[in-house]
């Protein structure tokens, strides 16, 4: 973001042409890691900068371009939400029995969170583990759940813009001081 025109900055590189959609979505959270790597530290070594902030404008500019992300997010979530509701809707999904490294070990292959057995999780999606349904769940059962978390996602995304927002209402007022 150029703070000076609060215009957003052409990245570097060629112009590129996703393949997919996961694509866009895998650069998002590599700019994120990129983002979190150079302002890890918050001391300065030998010859560096302490952080990645040199002055509270470069953290306003991380906060309104964080902000933008969150914002676009719940539309993002909301398109994979109709496109999966329409496909489980025509019964164009179905289900394989492989774990994967994203499965819970103490998950049996067929369980399943079930969004009418747990309460509702809002803020706290990303911190609690789903109620596993036992024994085996139908593709639309699996379909619901995941159209809940989805919802449940892309309601917590809109919410942390909301509060990005009214941060940046006091991080745009800041400077730095010079002693």
């Amino acid at each position: 973001m150029n703070t000076t025109t609060n215009t957003p900055v052409a990245l570097p590189g060629p112009s590129i042409r996703p393949s997919s959609p996961g694509e866009p979505a895998w650069m998002a959270a590599e700019a994120i890691r990129a983002l979190n790597h150079l302002t890890l530290s918050t001391r300065p070594r030998a010859g560096r900068r302490a952080g990645g902030y040199v002055d509270p404008s470069d953290v306003d500019a991380v906060l309104a371009a964080v902000q933008v992300l969150a914002e676009r997010l719940p539309q993002a979530l909301a398109q994979a939400c109709a496109w999966l509701d329409q496909q489980g809707g025509q019964h164009r999904i179905g289900r394989d029995s492989v774990r994967t490294s994203h499965d819970h070990p103490h998950d049996a292959p067929e369980d399943i969170p079930c969004p009418a057995e747990r309460p509702a999780r809002g803020a706290k999606v990303l911190r609690e583990p789903p109620v596993p349904v036992p024994g085996p769940a139908s593709v639309s059962a699996m379909v619901s759940a995941l159209l809940a978390d989805l919802r449940d996602a892309g309601a917590t995304a809109s919410a942390l813009a909301g509060v990005l927002g009214e941060t940046r209402a006091i991080s745009s007022h800041l400077i730095g001081v010079t002693r």
